[in-house]
């Protein structure tokens, strides 16, 4: 956005947002995306590091297997 509200976000609904002629869209919806991307990407680390701890877990136990 190029400009910053000091307003209380409370004031202002979404519509009210997107209608303020100062507001640059495709800066809004750009850094969103952003913001997404980077959080699907840290997801997707978490999820990594979660199958990688089950993995070597299930390694450790496998000594034993042939008992």
């Amino acid at each position: 956005m190029s400009k910053m509200r000091n307003e209380s976000d409370e004031d202002m609904d979404g519509i009210e947002l997107f209608a303020d002629p100062d507001m640059d869209l495709d800066s809004f919806v750009e850094s969103m995306e952003t913001k997404r991307d980077t959080a699907r990407h840290s997801w997707k680390l978490v999820e990594e590091l979660r199958d990688a701890k089950a993995l070597r877990e299930q390694l450790a136990d496998w000594d034993d297997f042939d008992a």
